[in-house]
């Protein structure tokens, strides 16, 4: 096994939406602003996706005993914001992360 670190930062626009965060369509847990979590999956490719008034999606590739990290971001919708996931590297997600809440 290994681990996906899903993180997100708080930003004053889209902090009210804390939508589903899915992997491989199963719902793993929620984009909470200021937070983070993480899950353990299987070596190999997985897919990543949020909804709120749009559907993104990205793809992670899990190594054994390895960590991958996903950033959520906000950008700006035409009725609520849209939280897209992104895989970082590990230093940059470390560096991030710092500061950041556990969620679960």
């Amino acid at each position: 096994m290994g681990r996906i670190w899903f993180y997100r930062h708080s930003v004053l626009f889209g902090d009210a939406m804390d939508p589903a965060i899915k992997l491989d369509g199963t719902k793993i847990g929620n984009s909470i602003p200021g937070s983070f979590f993480q899950v353990q999956a299987t070596p190999g490719t997985h897919e990543v996706s949020t909804s709120t008034e749009a559907t993104y999606k990205t793809t992670v590739t899990v190594s054994t005993n390895a960590d991958s990290y996903v950033k959520c971001h906000i950008l700006p919708g035409i009725l609520v914001g849209r939280v897209v996931p992104a895989v970082v590297n590990e230093a940059e997600a470390v560096q991030e992360m710092q500061g950041l809440r556990y969620a679960r």
